[in-house]
């Protein structure tokens, strides 16, 4: 059963393919900020975090 799946699931068409490498990059994308995270949080305090946080959002609205 698993292998008529398969079969069926290649990638023959010029669509899938790309609809592969988008979700291969989202799923790069959100992983690698999952990742990061425990090293970050042992680096920075919450208040670092905050302030962060805060720059960021003074940098949006300069930019918009």
């Amino acid at each position: 059963m698993c292998g008529i799946m398969i079969n069926k699931l290649k990638l023959k068409s010029e669509f899938a393919k790309n609809v592969l490498t988008l979700m291969t990059g989202t799923t790069i994308a959100q992983a690698i900020p999952i990742a990061i995270s425990p090293i970050l949080t042992r680096i920075y305090t919450p208040e670092d975090f905050g302030v962060f946080a805060l720059n960021i959002l003074f940098i949006k609205d300069v930019l918009k």
